[in-house]
């Protein structure tokens, strides 16, 4: 069996392409002949289920509300560890598990230290491409380029704590040559 790391953690920008570039690592890894169970989840799967069990309104904002609550409250470690919990007690039964985020790097770090086995991947675009996919995806584009800015003097520190860095400011050929590169790289 090839030696593929059990956890791909992904992150990057909102609209940076981080379930685009899931979305293809998945399908091109079955280009390969591999027949692999797959988990993929969210960081914010986790937040989603507090707040369905808080009764809350599940909106962007009340994720962001109840992530920083959490956080000033517990400290970053908390969500990492229920994530760890949960991911451990299911390593078992997938081959690779992938795990998206857009805010949670940090847990996704803390992740890491914790799981052998586990790679981070980071997803930039250039701010001209990321600002035209929020205004053709999101309703609230003020919103999401609000997040953006307040997250973007962070991407150095994301781009130099990541163990693979993927540059998605061209097209879906461009996205899925780099796609393939970094099947090659871990395989």
């Amino acid at each position: 069996m090839v030696n593929l790391p059990k956890i791909v953690g992904v992150m990057g920008l909102p609209c940076a392409g981080k379930t685009i570039f899931t979305d293809m690592v998945i399908a091109n890894l079955s280009n390969y002949g591999l027949k692999l169970n797959i988990y993929r989840c969210k960081m914010s799967d986790w937040i989603y289920k507090k707040l369905k069990c808080l009764d809350l309104e599940v909106t962007k904002e009340n994720m962001i509300w109840l992530s920083n609550v959490l956080i000033n409250k517990f400290g970053r470690k908390y969500l990492s560890n229920i994530v760890y919990r949960d991911i451990v007690s299911i390593q078992k039964e997938y081959d690779i598990i992938f795990i998206e985020t857009g805010y949670a790097f940090e847990e996704l770090k803390l992740l890491k230290e914790k799981l052998n086995n586990m790679i981070i991947v980071c997803i930039v675009a250039d701010e001209s491409c990321l600002k035209q996919r929020v205004f053709k995806r999101e309703n609230e584009p003020e919103k999401t380029l609000m997040v953006i800015k307040s997250l973007k003097h962070k991407i150095n520190f994301y781009i130099n704590h990541c163990d693979y860095v993927v540059n998605n400011s061209g097209d879906l050929k461009e996205l899925n040559e780099d796609v393939k590169q970094f099947i090659k790289k871990i395989l």
